[in-house]
């Protein structure tokens, strides 16, 4: 994201009455999401932080998640998949395909990589781990309630030199 859109998000959630720091620095794969946050637990000073990935690109207002909070954080996630691949499916008890879709859309809801969350699921992350495959899912499986932000507001995870060519044709409103 271009830094005055950066810029101009930070201004309109501060106007709502948010209190925001920035902070950056590069991704580091031992570290994982998860040991990022573990990393900036000093800069989290509220019952609640906003995680949003850099990657992704999103016109989501944030502070619907705040609004929408619930136990231990809220997620945005998209009302439907579209994979970047294409899929088979195979006839039954054969190695032939019966059929191939490219790059179906799916009917199954998607984590964003854009939430509010408790600042308590801070002391479950460790090191090493990823907060989407391991973390969430391990409270999940303590009980810890989440809820999820449904909507149907295109999103670009400009993780690839091909998806971020795609997010210079995206036009910001």
């Amino acid at each position: 994201m271009h830094r005055d859109q950066v810029a101009y998000h930070v201004e309109h959630l501060q106007e709502r009455d948010f209190h925001i720091t920035l902070s950056g620095h590069p991704k580091s794969e031992e570290l994982g999401t998860a040991g990022e946050l573990v990393t900036a637990t000093r800069f989290i000073k509220s019952d609640r932080f906003l995680l949003h990935y850099g990657d992704i690109l999103c016109n989501l207002d944030t502070g619907i998640l705040r609004t929408e909070f619930f136990g231990a954080g809220t997620l945005a996630v998209s009302s439907q998949c579209k994979l970047d691949k294409g899929v088979v499916e195979m006839q039954p008890d054969s190695d032939l395909i019966a059929r191939i879709e490219e790059k179906p859309t799916i009917p199954k809801p998607n984590l964003m990589g854009i939430e509010v969350l408790n600042s308590l699921v801070l002391e479950h992350m460790n090191v090493g781990e990823d907060v989407h495959r391991d973390v969430l899912p391990r409270l999940l499986e303590k009980g810890y309630k989440f809820k999820a932000y449904l909507t149907d507001l295109p999103y670009l995870d400009i993780g690839s030199v091909d998806s971020y060519r795609k997010a210079q044709d995206w036009v910001w409103k």
